[in-house]
């Protein structure tokens, strides 16, 4: 089954595309053509789905802005929803900082040039997923997902430390000399 609106090759029972969040269409409401209360009901249903998802939802952009930015402090990977690979990134740079031993960090720099769009891929998937479970469970506005103010501050943060220590080991390695 394809989305009709990007293309793109989805699974069967979904109700949105993952990948740019348009409606799939029904094929039990196509077949009267009527508009009764229970299909009013879910249309406002998905309605709410899909702007909760359309505001919730990861743009590889941002994501890839941010592997080329801040790469170092693991952004990229902490806006896709995958702490920890993004703590073991920051940890791996601190590590390179102090020691001057070989850093691996670059090496999954270049592997999340080619990982990273799937990342995303999952996590709006599981995001739709997750409305669409809270909307049936009507817990729909229990369910929040962090939005960019995590990862701005993550970013900030990180960065500040990473630079500050830089600066600071570049300033004993001159007092040696």
């Amino acid at each position: 089954m394809f989305c009709s609106n990007c293309g793109k090759e989805i699974e069967e029972n979904i109700s949105f595309c993952p990948c740019c969040g348009h409606k799939i269409q029904d094929k039990e409401n196509k077949t009267d053509g009527t508009r009764n209360e229970e299909n009013i009901n879910r249309e406002v249903d998905y309605s709410q789905i899909n702007l909760q998802y359309n505001n919730l939802k990861k743009d590889k952009i941002v994501a890839y802005m941010l592997l080329l930015i801040a790469g170092a402090s693991g952004a990229h990977r902490f806006y896709s929803g995958n702490y920890i690979y993004c703590w073991v990134i920051f940890i791996f740079t601190l590590i390179w900082i102090f020691t001057k031993t070989p850093n691996p960090v670059p090496i999954l720099l270049i592997i999340d040039l080619f990982a990273l769009n799937n990342a995303i891929d999952d996590y709006n998937k599981n995001l739709l997923s997750d409305l669409e479970t809270a909307k049936k469970e009507n817990k729909f506005a229990d369910l929040q997902k962090s939005g960019c103010f995590p990862v701005i501050a993550y970013t900030i943060i990180t960065g500040i430390i990473i630079w500050s220590l830089i600066i600071v080991n570049i300033s004993h390695e001159m007092g040696r000399s």
